[in-house]
């Protein structure tokens, strides 16, 4: 196949498969090239990564991504990661939390409300600025 062809018949299947604007091209199985606005995204779907970032770092479809999987009829839910999922989410209000006490009731070592904490990016202070101290 001469490359006017080649060029025509990926035209025509961009035009096919254009989701809001934008516009998916496989290169294999799982690598597809997205293109968003004149600008061209490579997106992995067995790797879960897309040149944007944003599908390996918030572990859910980019809107590239999410643009190649509506394009090959799969479902989005199967690339989110399991923190994601309702199950998760459950398990995680699963551990009672109880509130602390008024401050006033703490039960506090006297050795330990003795000390003195100190700024914690311990940076030397200028001269004649004072060192803040506070007490627990």
């Amino acid at each position: 196949m001469n490359t006017v062809k080649y060029m025509l018949l990926l035209r025509l299947y961009a035009r096919d498969n254009d989701y809001n604007g934008i516009q998916v091209v496989p290169s294999t199985e799982y690598l597809h090239i997205v293109n968003d606005g004149g600008r061209n995204y490579t997106v992995c779907l067995l790797e879960r990564k897309c040149v944007c970032g944003r599908f390996q770092i918030d572990e859910l479809p980019c809107p590239h991504a999410w643009a190649v999987l509506k394009s090959k009829f799969l479902m989005p839910e199967e690339y989110c990661s399991s923190y994601y999922k309702s199950s998760a989410i459950v398990m995680t209000y699963d551990v009672p939390v109880y509130p602390l006490p008024d401050k006033n009731d703490w039960n506090i070592p006297e050795h330990v409300a003795e000390m003195l904490y100190y700024h914690p990016n311990g940076k030397d202070l200028l001269e004649g600025q004072r060192r803040s101290t506070t007490k627990i």
